[in-house]
């Protein structure tokens, strides 16, 4: 069956459905353009600015709309966040201004073409491109969920309203696309901005842990302290050294791995008993932040122990607890706390060797005085004066032990020349040959040429013929050796340490130096340390002061002293002086002694009564006038009585009350006073110091005998002598 053909009609109404169906066809072909060409630069890496002026760029081109902009939605004036014209020169600049009218939402809330006049209605003011150019329509699109209220505004100065309004949907789903972009690089800057700041955190917080870890090893590692990290976890290794510094290491002489490697139990000193179980368990029940302090021994990788101040704290590092240790060595400061007490103890049994000594001394001046009177009063061949000569000798014996007991003290009476050491010594040994038994040698080694020394030529004879004899009765009856042997030395700063039974530093300079060494039985560490305290003694019959009087004689040289000594071994005694005596001056001449031809008129100031007693007695037995006063007020007040027919005063340095150098100071102030002399249990020099420059007639030690008393008395003018009234003339 053959069809009818079309009609021409029918024909030109299918070329008119397909002529709009191919317009419908370009038209979605340009949109999926333009949205390609939008979606190319959603892919380029575009800054948000640079994305929405290609995107506005794009759209103005292929749609053939003169200007676009993309406009914020803060304030009354938008601000253009970017915008393009079709029509202005790529230099130009841009000048598009917008302000709002009050009252309009914006930005609106759906996508619209609006035609020029509506315009107005909208913004209050409107420059694109250049000022007073008005377009024809205008088509507002919203980025629908933008967070800062976005606006694609286009503007068409030929078109209207309804020209544009089919391009809508396209610009809708454009915009859709530019906001997912924006929001999407938004996101972006956020992570950077975030990333930037964790990794300058990151940053901050690792130099923090460089420098805080830099800063813990300095300290770890530089403090003066041993110190031990040690686990305190019952489940884990408990007591096992996890870390130590290298003060930790020296000081218990084991390396860091060694250490590391270790229990904290092997540094403690072997069958330290309950003592370290009670200190232990204190560490170990330890609670966060306390603390515990204790003294106790250690125990080095050879063997031997030493004092240390263990300091615990309870730490945790992560979670888990650890036991932080810090062990200072005490050993130096034992030492010094050791010689501390020996010479407070010495220095304390000086003050009591001196103490007694001197009240000794006025004792035996009347023992020694009274007992030389009744001497005097007998007849030649009478039995008595046997018997009275033993007390004087023995007297005399005790006034030799009060002597060393000043010398001790360093307080004995020293008269100070030049010494030559190698001539006193050689003298001395001469002087001690019947002392010394056959079977011991004794060999000198003496240095030639040494330094002079400034010292006590009695004292230091003393010291001699005391070690000597020392080292003598250290043989026994056994055949052995005592060796004298004399170098030159010097010392540095560090090298004073070496004295300490000197009892003071020794400066740096040149020194002369003394040994004494003998072959015998040596002494254990218990006698050793105790050779030089007062009255102690090893030997039968000893009184145990010849080896304090030598400390206390070598104290009061200036020099040091050190002994060494182990049973067996024999014993060495070593002693430094100074060197390098210095210029002194020659001693006073004493006055000379006249016969008895005047009486003298004595005014006696002492506190003890039986002082006066044995002065008076002896002053008044030989012809003179003696004014007795029990202290320095009323001594003062008898020569205001009796002043002017005074010859001299014989004053006691040592009374309650103002005391002599008051009293001596007080008489040196008034007009016409007499010689002073001035009597002391203690030595003329420490009597020069307590008078502390005040000038004294003379000087008279205690204690005396009457001749001394009267030599002195008979050297000073009076008046002439008249007869004893009571007594025996002597």
């Amino acid at each position: 069956m053959r069809e009818e053909p079309e009609s021409r009609e029918a024909l030109l109404e299918r070329l008119r459905v397909l002529g709009e169906e191919n317009a419908f066809l370009a038209e979605r072909a340009e949109e999926i353009a333009l949205l390609g060409l939008v979606a190319e630069q959603m892919e380029a890496d575009l800054e948000p600015e640079a994305l929405l002026t290609a995107v506005l760029e794009r759209i103005c081109i292929v749609k053939g709309i003169p200007f676009g902009a993309c406009l914020g939605g803060a304030g009354a004036e938008p601000p253009v966040l970017a915008s393009y014209h079709l029509r202005r020169p790529e230099r130009a600049e841009a000048a598009d201004r917008f302000r709002l009218r009050p009252g309009p939402v914006w930005p609106p809330a759906r996508a619209q073409a609006l035609e020029g006049a509506e315009a107005g209605l909208l913004f209050e003011r409107m420059e694109v491109a250049r000022p007073g150019l008005g377009p024809a329509a205008l088509v507002l699109v919203p980025m629908r969920l933008a967070p800062d209220g976005l606006c694609f505004l286009f503007a068409d100065d030929r078109r209207h309203g309804a020209d544009l309004e089919p391009l809508l949907p396209v610009l809708e789903r454009v915009a859709d696309l530019v906001r997912a972009r924006l929001a999407h690089l938004a996101l972006v800057a956020e992570l950077q901005e975030l990333t930037r700041t964790l990794d300058a955190k990151v940053a901050d917080r690792t130099r923090e842990l460089r420098l805080g870890e830099a800063r813990y090893r300095t300290l770890f590692e530089h403090v003066p302290d041993g110190i031990l990290l040690v686990d305190a976890d019952d489940e884990g290794q408990f007591g096992r050294i996890e870390e130590a510094n290298e003060v930790a290491a020296s000081l218990y002489g084991y390396s860091l791995g060694e250490l590391g490697a270790m229990d904290i139990e092997a540094l403690n000193e072997a069958g330290s008993g309950a003592g370290l179980e009670a200190f232990e368990a204190r560490v170990w029940r330890l609670k966060d932040g306390e603390t515990v302090r204790e003294e106790r021994v250690q125990r080095r990788k050879d063997g031997t122990t030493f004092p240390v101040e263990a300091i615990g704290t309870l730490v945790r590092v992560a979670g888990h607890p650890y036991v932080l240790g810090f062990f200072r060595d005490l050993t130096e400061r034992k030492q010094a706390e050791q010689l501390l007490l020996a010479s407070q103890r010495t220095e304390s049994l000086g003050v009591l060797a001196g103490g007694i000594a001197h009240d000794f001394n006025n004792l035996l001046t009347a023992i020694i005085g009274q007992t030389g009177i009744a001497l005097e009063c007998q007849e030649p061949g009478s039995p008595g004066r046997t018997h009275l000569e033993r007390a004087l000798e023995a007297a005399e014996r005790a006034a030799l032990l009060t002597r060393q007991m000043l010398a001790y003290a360093g307080r004995g009476r020293f008269t100070l020349q030049p010494l030559e050491v190698n001539r006193v010594i050689r003298e001395n040994l001469g002087l001690l040959g019947a002392a010394i038994p056959k079977q011991v040698q004794v060999e000198l080694d003496l240095e030639e040429g040494l330094p002079l020394v400034t010292g006590d030529l009695s004292q230091f004879q003393q010291v001699i013929m005391n070690l000597v004899l020392n080292g003598v009765q250290a043989l026994g009856a056994a055949p052995g050796k005592v060796t004298v042997r004399t170098r030159a030395t010097s010392l540095d700063g560090g090298e004073g340490d070496l004295w300490p039974l000197g009892q003071r530093p020794l400066p740096p300079g040149a020194y002369v130096g003394i040994e004494v060494a003998d072959t015998g039985c040596g002494m254990p560490e218990d006698v050793r340390s105790r050779i030089f305290e007062p009255f102690f003694t090893t030997k039968a019959g000893g009184h145990g002061l010849g080896l304090s009087a030598v400390q206390g004689i070598i104290r009061g040289h200036r020099g040091g002293l050190a002994v060494e000594s182990a049973p067996g071994a024999g014993t060495t005694f070593r002693i430094v002086l100074p060197g390098a005596a210095p210029d002194l001056p020659a001693p006073a001449p004493s006055p000379p002694v006249t016969a008895v031809s005047a009486s003298r008129s004595v005014l006696v100031i002492d506190d003890e009564s039986y002082m006066l007693e044995v002065v008076r007695d002896i002053l008044e037995g030989a012809g003179h006038v003696a004014l007795l006063a029990g202290s320095g007020e009323e001594g003062l007040e008898l020569f205001g009585l009796h002043g002017d027919a005074l010859d001299f005063i014989l004053l006691d340095l040592s009374m309650p009350g103002i005391g002599g150098v008051e009293t001596l100071r007080r008489l040196r102030a008034l007009p016409n006073a007499p010689p002073v002399v001035v009597t002391s249990g203690f030595a003329e020099e420490e009597a020069l110091a307590q008078l502390k420059g005040m000038a004294m007639s003379g000087f008279l030690q205690k204690p005396y005998r009457l001749e001394a008393l009267l030599r002195l008395v008979e050297g000073m003018p009076g008046r002439p002598v008249q007869a004893p009234k009571k007594g025996c003339s002597f």
